[in-house]
């Protein structure tokens, strides 16, 4: 009580920068569960925010963020769990509304932010990619890792001197180099991907 409207939206968007920190830390610690009943509702708080106000671009990388972490935890679901085909399939929908928010924000984006949104995007397609070749999906998972890796390069071409520039852009050449070698049975192509993380 107390609290005019601006001020109570302004703590819950404390709230949700709180609550989203701990759930990433939760995902890194790989305590899902606990992560997974922090975040969902936490997603809704944002989006309930973002409804009064769908102009802040933070918010909207907020609820990027979320549905990629809820994409992961959903991925790393019991695979012997008769509810695992399920929570695959929410895992595919989580990370596709990630990338549906993030290309939301890159339209009008520039500068750091532009490249900060350009590197979230490589990585919301690289865990599609994972989630597609989870799923058997090796056709999508190609697609998902060749968007990843061209965003990447992009990136990588920009200043191949940053460090987390170079690292993703390694990262994305590996995902295709291991789908040719395991999958598609390239092993040539595999081979020149991999030289290529080399440079």
């Amino acid at each position: 009580t107390g609290f005019d409207p601006e001020d109570r939206n302004n703590l819950r968007r404390r709230l949700v920068d709180v609550r989203l920190n701990q759930g990433l830390v939760l995902v890194q610690r790989e305590d899902y569960g606990a992560a997974e009943k922090l975040l969902e509702p936490t997603l809704d708080a944002t989006l309930d925010l973002h409804k009064l106000n769908d102009e802040d671009t933070t918010l909207k990388r907020d609820i990027a963020e979320i549905h990629n972490l809820l994409g992961q935890i959903k991925m790393e679901s019991d695979a012997t769990d008769a509810r695992f085909p399920e929570a695959l399939r929410q895992s595919e929908n989580h990370f596709k509304d990630s990338i549906h928010w993030l290309e939301l924000i890159e339209r009008h984006a520039e500068g750091r932010e532009k490249r900060e949104v350009l590197r979230d995007l490589g990585r919301s397609h690289g865990y599609l990619g994972d989630l597609q070749l989870l799923e058997g999906n090796v056709s999508k998972a190609e697609r998902s890792y060749k968007d990843s890796e061209e965003l990447r390069r992009d990136l990588y071409d920009v200043n191949h001197l940053d460090a987390e520039f170079r690292f993703q852009y390694a990262r994305g050449l590996c995902n295709i180099a291991l789908l040719e070698r395991d999958y598609i049975g390239d092993q040539q192509k595999a081979i020149e991907y991999l030289t290529q993380t080399e440079s």
